[in-house]
């Protein structure tokens, strides 16, 4: 079991970088862990609630939280976080959450994760839905699904693990294109100014382009790529490199220099300048597990090339 105050620190967004470090690893532990932290934090930020909520929803899922995990530990950190408020989802701090109310009454409203440049979160669905956002990014989801679908949006990045429901499908609206699926793992890229990108791990996606004019059935271990300039290509690739900056890994195959720049400065949230234009367009292929710094990829990447990278005064990294 974690320790208690630690996980109050989390939450509180006030542990120090080592301990964050230690929650972190936790989590990647198992998936009862990250289970476990979805539960506490769900308890949580019902404190947020507590103008529109009746006080017996807090007090049922106070309870069956503290019955399924703390049966043998204090209750009095629990009963802190219990009445401690804070607006948090997800795994690591920054993450802004909001509510969308209408007149004081609750008839429908729409939950809305936007996660900041160098930082990640995951949250869980109500249908069960696991979702995992990266850095810049912001999904809009119901509280509940409707009747006919499952739907929600994204802008920036996101992998999905949806739960299956036949009569229900689960819809990932894009800017740019539209992925439906019935119950399925798959990694979804669509950042501003930037190609979208749809890789399957697991299952069957269609993936809808240009307002539905074109349409696609990916497989296991298959990509489109999607701009409104080129259209749309279809690509064999490793599923599991695609998504594997869930847990912390980063990997690039023949990725040109001014797109693995990009993904640093989000990951990171720094700022990288390419000095000579003409290495902008180079490739490269690396692979770093468990990165926690930008230091490690771009030392990685002097290694392997012929390039040098230093930073300046303002704490600019520059690549020449």
């Amino acid at each position: 079991m974690m320790n208690e105050e630690i996980l109050i620190k989390f939450l509180e967004q006030s542990c120090s970088p080592q301990e964050l470090k230690e929650v972190d690893e936790w989590i990647q532990a198992s998936p009862e862990n990250r289970n476990q932290l979805f539960e506490l934090e769900r308890v949580w930020s019902l404190k947020n609630e507590l103008y529109y909520a009746q006080p017996q929803r807090i007090d049922k899922a106070y309870r069956a939280f503290e019955k399924k995990h703390f049966k043998n530990h204090s209750s009095y950190y629990l009963t802190f976080l219990k009445y401690a408020a804070v607006l948090f989802l997800g795994i690591f701090v920054g993450i802004r959450s909001y509510i969308v109310f209408h007149e004081q009454e609750i008839t429908e409203y729409v939950n809305q994760i936007e996660v900041p440049i160098g930082e990640r979160a995951s949250l869980r669905l109500s249908d069960g839905t696991l979702v995992w956002l990266n850095s810049g990014s912001r999904l809009e989801y119901p509280t509940h699904f409707a009747t006919d679908n499952r739907q929600v949006r994204l802008e920036g990045e996101a992998y999905f693990e949806v739960q299956r429901d036949e009569s229900l499908p689960f819809i990932v609206q894009t800017n740019t294109v539209d992925v439906k699926v019935l119950g399925t793992k798959f990694n979804v890229s669509s950042y501003a100014k930037e190609e979208t990108k749809v890789t399957l791990k697991e299952g069957k996606v269609q993936v809808d382009c240009d307002a539905g004019k074109e349409s696609y059935i990916l497989h296991p271990n298959e990509q489109i790529v999607y701009s409104e300039g080129k259209g749309a290509e279809l690509l064999q690739v490793d599923a599991n490199r695609i998504s594997s900056w869930t847990t912390g890994d980063l990997s690039f195959v023949n990725e040109p220099l001014e797109h693995i720049v990009k993904v640093l400065e989000r990951r990171f949230n720094v700022q990288i300048v390419i000095e000579d234009p003409r290495l902008a367009s180079k490739e490269f292929t690396c692979t770093v597990k468990h990165v926690t710094s930008v230091d490690q990829v771009l030392s990685l990447l002097q290694k392997t090339q012929d390039l040098t990278c230093k930073k300046d005064k303002n704490q600019v990294y520059i690549i020449h």
